[in-house]
């Protein structure tokens, strides 16, 4: 009888045990799927950020990375006029991966390297106007902005000057997103560029006389020039003629650029956008004239040392590519910022808006 008892309490703990094992394993199979539930639904958002965030930008072609250019944070950014460089650059169609790489040579020139300087992208691209984040994430840069694709890059560099005109830096740099000789345009930036260069011209000079304007480039007439001309200076067109560059590439001096009145700058910025019909076609831009490349826009890009207050057709001479060595005197290929004397006499230009120094760095 008591082995018979023995038997049944053996059979009933066994049969608690396997109760109890049975209970613990589906406790830990809970915990482990709840724990590998929380797992994947982290995991799982992380690849919807980056599809998210690369969306806009693998279609252009544009691969998300860490950039390895150091661009002076917004996020303790000194007064406006404190900043030392804007590059603002004018965008289209062209390359990003090639002006990532080109940005990189420009902030890497020493001259450049020691300010602290902000970098703005305007692009009239319309395909890019829901990426202007992404673009500024894979530039590394300050700011993408969107604009109406309306006055070539004579209008981008005219809306930034309006818009920024009483806030600027001591310099700004123009430029389009893929500049023209790119060996001669960092060349020249890195030989010329310094603390007191008031207008520097990135690309080779010519002259045109004011009663007829040839352009040195091709066979045409720039009757819209010396009217330029009058309308920034307030003065006609002086008798030893005008100095003039080409494909918009340019740094300049704040004090410099103010040289020209606001209201003037407005009044070419208006020309530019709503003056089609004013001149003859030339052979190379096919009719009708669309607001997206004005004929109007090609003097303007020719007409930003007058603009400037730059008016020195020597320099055509003694900063010749042939003698562009990284020896001459700064002043042979630029207009210098003079230091303020107390004299209104004193300018970089040919008399016709003086242009001091306001600060340095």
């Amino acid at each position: 009888m008591a082995i018979r008892k023995l038997k049944v309490m053996k059979s009933d703990y066994n049969i608690f045990f396997v109760i109890l094992v049975a209970i613990s394993i589906l406790g830990i199979l809970s915990f482990l799927r709840s724990t590998a539930h929380e797992n994947f639904s982290q995991k799982s958002t992380i690849p919807k950020i980056i599809s998210t965030a690369a969306l806009s930008s693998t279609s252009h072609n544009i691969q998300i990375e860490t950039p390895d250019v150091e661009i002076i944070s917004q996020s303790a950014s000194p007064p406006a006029e404190q900043w030392n460089l804007d590059i603002v650059i004018a965008h289209y169609d062209e390359d990003l991966q090639g002006l990532r790489k080109l940005l990189r040579k420009i902030q890497r020139i020493k001259s450049v390297k020691e300010l602290s300087r902000r970098v703005f992208l305007y692009t009239k691209n319309k395909r890019y106007s829901n990426s202007t984040a992404s673009i500024t994430h894979y530039l590394n840069i300050t700011n993408t902005i969107y604009l109406p694709n309306e006055g070539r890059e004579g209008g981008t560099y005219l809306h930034h000057i309006i818009n920024n005109y009483n806030t600027l830096p001591h310099h700004t740099l123009f430029m389009q997103a893929a500049p023209h000789e790119r060996g001669v345009f960092l060349k020249t930036l890195r030989d010329y560029f310094f603390e007191d260069t008031g207008v520097l011209s990135l690309a080779p000079y010519a002259t045109c006389e004011c009663g007829y304007c040839q352009d040195p480039w091709n066979d045409l007439k720039w009757n819209r020039i010396t009217e330029i001309y009058t309308l920034a200076r307030q003065s006609f067109c002086p008798s030893k003629g005008l100095l003039l560059s080409i494909t918009g590439q340019i740094v300049v001096s704040r004090e410099h650029i103010r040289s020209t009145k606001l209201e003037n700058y407005q009044k070419i910025y208006d020309t530019l956008k709503y003056g089609m019909g004013m001149d003859p076609l030339p052979y190379w831009i096919d009719p009708p004239e669309v607001s997206s490349n004005p004929f109007f826009g090609h003097a303007l890009e020719r007409s930003w040392m007058i603009l400037f207050d730059c008016v020195k057709p020597e320099l055509t001479y003694t900063c010749k590519p042939t003698r562009r060595k990284g020896h001459l005197r700064r002043e042979s290929c630029q207009c210098i910022n003079r230091k303020d004397t107390g004299d209104e006499s004193t300018s970089s230009g040919p008399g016709a808006g003086t242009v001091t120094v306001g600060a340095s760095f």
